[in-house]
């Protein structure tokens, strides 16, 4: 049959239709894969290495130079917090966490407040929000009671904190996904952790250094990571630590997830760095080219 003009006209007006169908839908997944983290941070202590010891004005200026605005740490280098914190603002470099020992929270167990009061302290003058606590002690970490009661200290602590204007926040590493008696203690841990007082600041890769699956976990509790610690992993059977970008750990899918797990800070880190300053270049590398 043969095709009249106005038929012809309709073919051609359908097809482009729908070929701008497509063309929307494409724009739309490039759209979404066009995001990125324009505030990121970074924590010096071990990925600066000698240099950070030896000359750690340069470090920081150097991370200010390639973009990082956020850096955690606790350390004022020799100078006074006061000092330490308009040095920082000259670069516009904002302490938003501040470290402290675990050590500060089984003493504070004790009642004894004089670390934990120290702590504060310096986090106030550094004008940090969250104070973090890096793991626990072996006196908690051994059963799923102590793991409870850990918690429990915790909380406390984080009330105490709280009183005083910060947020306290919890660092895993890799043993609080090591199963004891058939339960995961970061499962027995954040469930037991009241969000009003403790929340986490999860490490990713010790996440998965520890078996578990970094996604899962921040699904699983929505809200609680106000922080995460980022570096890679190496392709290596030792799986150990390796730059940002250059590893095998998916970091898409976790970015996806970040916002409805809460997360407000993404912080570069490497424990044993080959190259410091390679390794910090390559974490803002990372960020200025990665979408998700």
């Amino acid at each position: 049959m043969e095709i009249t003009k106005y038929m012809k006209k309709l073919i051609i007006t359908a097809l482009a239709i729908a070929g701008l169908g497509t063309f929307c839908t494409l724009s739309a997944a490039d759209k979404e894969a066009t995001r990125q983290v324009k505030t990121f941070g970074i924590i010096p202590k071990r990925i600066g290495g000698e240099w950070l010891q030896k000359d750690p004005k340069a470090v920081y200026a150097y991370i200010a130079q390639l973009g990082y605005r956020e850096v955690e740490r606790n350390d004022n280098y020799g100078m006074t917090p006061a000092e330490c914190k308009k040095f920082l603002d000259g670069l516009k470099l904002k302490t938003v966490i501040w470290g402290m020992a675990a050590s500060d929270i089984t003493a504070f167990a004790e009642g004894k407040t004089e670390g934990i009061d120290s702590s504060i302290a310096q986090c106030k003058a550094a004008g940090a929000k969250y104070f973090v606590c890096y793991s626990t002690t072996n006196n908690y970490s051994q059963t799923i009671q102590g793991w409870r009661d850990w918690a429990a200290l915790l909380n406390k602590a984080g009330e105490y904190v709280a009183k005083r204007g910060l947020k306290l926040i919890y660092h895993n590493h890799a043993g609080e996904f090591a199963p004891i008696d058939g339960q995961i203690p970061y499962d027995v841990l954040v469930s037991a952790l009241n969000p009003k007082f403790c929340n986490l600041e999860l490490d990713v890769y010790w996440a998965l250094k520890g078996g578990a699956d970094p996604l899962a976990v921040m699904q699983k509790y929505p809200g609680r990571f106000p922080v995460l610690h980022l570096k890679d992993m190496s392709k290596g059977e030792d799986k150990t630590f390796e730059d940002m970008g250059y590893g095998i750990i998916d970091y898409k899918p976790i970015f996806q997830a970040a916002k409805v797990a809460g997360v407000k800070h993404f912080i570069i880190e490497h424990d044993k760095p080959a190259d410091s300053k390679r390794s910090i270049e390559r974490g803002a590398e990372f960020f200025k080219t990665f979408r998700y």
